[in-house]
């Protein structure tokens, strides 16, 4: 019995693309995994994390309405 990759051997352009899409993953595999490590350290040391993609500048430009009362509110205060 012969395989049926043996019978249709896929071209050098299949194969490069594949393995070029293959190391991508392996790429974001190994990234992943390493953010998540970092994390989990900084969790163990401090007892708190933040997510690097939570910044002061995302939460003015999405929470614009809340930001500017609070400044009113902070104003009004003093």
């Amino acid at each position: 019995m012969q395989s049926v990759f043996m019978e249709a051997p896929a071209s050098f352009k299949t194969r490069l693309v594949f393995g070029i899409m293959l190391s991508a993953l392996l790429f974001l595999h190994c990234y992943w995994y390493t953010l998540f490590f970092v994390m989990l350290g900084k969790y163990l040391s401090k007892g708190q994390v933040k997510d690097i993609s939570e910044t002061d500048a995302d939460n003015r430009k999405y929470n614009a309405a809340t930001s500017k009362t609070t400044h009113r509110r902070a104003k009004k205060a003093n």
